[in-house]
């Protein structure tokens, strides 16, 4: 948004948008005039409507939006060709085409933003457009670094380690170091972040993220662990400054020194949710579990296990789940209740949509099998007859969840894996095999009586499909006038992950 600033010779990122629209849709033709007001009006005026407009233009709603939406194509090219110009300009570079070097790095700059929110299939997908774009064999080692990273996140320790030899040394050493935390290797987690960590300055952010598993390893072990001086010169709505605040909490806890643990979770959890750090948010929430089992608090200890659970899940970060609850100090373990049973639907929802809009007898139905599957891992076999009883009521219920438990069989039991990950203090290669057996042990009772194809139910609420993207709403609320200024969507890239 900056370099559309100044090619706009304004500061105020609302009017430079402006411009870019007169600009783009310069010109007296009547029909280019009425779009470029069209446009003008909804987004950066109170009172008009996507409904009004097309009624006094005489044309339907439909068709100004397809109207619009090729208008905002062009719009994104003129601003793209702006950025792109204002990337290569300081090296001496003058084209109307983009950089090599600019495209990379700019996909290495999203890479990064993705890393921070923990968007774990977000990072893969950019980190394949790295290796496309990769001209160097520096770029091309970066990009399988990158690569690396998340396939270690999602689970995929084989294919994180293939073509090792052409990682950087730095990184090579910090995905070993991740790769023995999946494992349960605390001591050779701590070596191989130490040895990356001694490859970097004082000051390099990267630093931070070796820190990171330092501190999640030498807890396993119940060793202590500060974090940098430094850290605490870092802005605090940094990733870097909260990792550190959330890893203190959760050595204090340790330390049983509970309300500094309290109050470094509490400032973290509410930092990371405005900044959308998922798994930093997740960890602040789980620091506030074990605050509230250690004051006997059981149902605050049970809303924040939930809490905790919810901003895992969409991460999908195995490594994010390994460790995530520490161990209760009496060795009890809190069973699983509706507050995590209702966290652990509302994801599975996503892998089975036709769940969405289910009665409440499937979803209770459902719930119980959950329930009865997590215990089954926790305690063994003698759990089996009730796990196929629940199983046959899941049938009886007709829940979606029957119809393509089979058919997504793998989806679900990482879902469901990840959560006994976390819970249980199991690697995540024992907790996924414990919740593979017991799924099995329920999975031939999951017949429904009449197999069939369930519609998605898709809700009918008046909602605009992004919340980002302001300008594409399809509904007739009035804008806010508040001057939205999207300055990461400035490129309007989109991209398509699967869940």
């Amino acid at each position: 948004m900056h370099a559309i600033c100044a090619e706009m010779g304004t500061a105020d990122p609302v009017a430079a948008l402006q411009q870019v629209v007169s600009t783009v849709f310069a010109g007296t033709d009547e029909s280019v005039a009425r779009l470029r007001e069209s446009i003008i009006s909804v987004n950066f005026k109170p009172g008009a409507t996507n409904a009004e407009l097309a009624r006094h233009s005489g044309i339907s709603r439909g068709h100004l939006q397809r109207r619009r939406a090729a208008a905002v194509v062009a719009i994104a090219q003129y601003a793209r060709g702006i950025m792109e110009r204002r990337l290569v300009e300081p090296y001496g570079v003058c084209s109307t085409t983009p950089a090599p070097d600019a495209c990379f790095e700019r996909e290495a700059a999203a890479f990064v933003a993705a890393r921070e929110r923990c968007d774990v299939l977000e990072m893969r997908s950019i980190a394949g457009s790295m290796i496309r774009l990769a001209r160097t064999l520096a770029q091309h080692g970066r990009g399988l670094a990158c690569r690396a990273d998340a396939n270690v996140r999602l689970g995929r320790c084989d294919e994180a380690r293939q073509r090792m030899e052409m990682i950087p040394p730095l990184a090579s050493a910090l995905i070993a170091a991740k790769l023995a935390l999946l494992s349960g290797d605390w001591e050779l987690a701590e070596m191989q972040a130490q040895a990356a960590a001694r490859q970097l300055e004082r000051s390099d952010l990267a630093r931070y993220h070796c820190e990171t598993v330092l501190s999640a390893a030498r807890l396993q072990r119940a060793a202590q662990w500060s974090p940098p001086i430094q850290a605490q010169s870092l802005p605090e709505r940094s990733w870097e400054r909260m990792a550190m605040d959330v890893e203190r909490a959760r050595h204090c806890l340790q330390a049983r020194q509970t309300g500094h643990a309290e109050d470094l979770a509490g400032s973290a959890l509410e930092r990371a949710d405005r900044c959308e750090y998922r798994d930093l948010g997740a960890r602040a929430a789980a620091v506030l579990h074990a605050t509230a089992v250690l004051r006997g608090r059981a149902n605050l200890a049970r809303e924040w296990r939930a809490q905790a659970v919810l901003r895992l899940l969409p991460t999908q970060d195995r490594v994010a789940a390994t460790g995530l609850f520490l161990p209760a100090p009496n060795g009890e373990r809190i069973g699983v209740d509706a507050l995590l049973c209702a966290a652990l639907y509302e994801r599975l929802c996503i892998v089975v949509p036709q769940m969405h809009g289910e009665n409440l007898r499937q979803r209770a139905a459902v719930c119980s099998f959950l329930t009865a599957l997590l215990d089954w891992s926790f305690s063994g076999s003698a759990a089996v007859p009730r796990l196929g009883t629940l199983a046959s009521l899941v049938s009886g219920s007709d829940s979606a969840f029957a119809h393509y438990a089979r058919t997504l069989r793998g989806a679900i039991v990482e879902t469901v894996a990840l959560v006994l990950t976390a819970l249980s203090g199991l690697t995540w290669g024992r907790a996924y095999q414990r919740i593979d057996d017991a799924f099995d042990a329920g999975l031939a009772q999951l017949r429904p009586a009449e197999p069939r194809t369930i519609p998605v139910v898709v809700s009918r609420r008046p909602l605009s499909q992004l919340a980002v993207a302001d300008h594409l709403r399809l509904d007739d609320r009035t804008p806010n006038g508040d001057g939205y200024a999207a300055e990461s969507d400035a490129d309007l890239c989109v991209r398509l992950v699967s869940l």
